[in-house]
């Protein structure tokens, strides 16, 4: 079990200490669709994956109701995604386009050091804009 389940399990105990029904509930959907998932254990990456497939759903859903404390509670573990200048600067200092077949091979390089951190399609856009 990754950490982030570790911690959603842990604040799960301490929302039914508290009596907190919607935070339990919340969280108990979040570790369902963690159990759902084919592997048994999940990486960092992929915990953060499902957690961001749940934020999209439960923004696509949010125009049926006004209801937000889902979507609080997953970006609650969600990390905080890397910036465009700190992107930028990382492709600056570590990648060599003369050095790559294809410049788009930056992307993958990029891809792999921020994994969920960093959403492939602005690592795309950047790279774009810089060559």
């Amino acid at each position: 079990m990754g950490a982030i389940q570790d911690k959603i399990r842990s604040d799960t105990r301490g929302c039914l200490k508290s009596g907190d029904k919607v935070g339990v509930g919340n969280r108990k959907v979040i570790i369902g669709e963690f159990q759902r998932q084919k592997k048994k254990e999940l990486s960092d990456d992929e915990e953060i994956k499902v957690l961001k497939s749940l934020e999209k759903s439960a923004i696509e859903n949010l125009k049926t109701s006004d209801d937000t404390s889902y979507i609080d509670t997953i970006r609650i573990y969600l990390p905080t995604m890397v910036t465009e200048d700190e992107i930028k600067q990382w492709i600056t200092d570590n990648v060599n386009f003369s050095e790559l077949k294809s410049p788009m091979q930056a992307v993958g390089l990029t891809m792999k050091e921020f994994g969920a951190k960093a959403d492939g399609k602005e690592v795309k856009r950047i790279i774009t804009e810089m060559i």
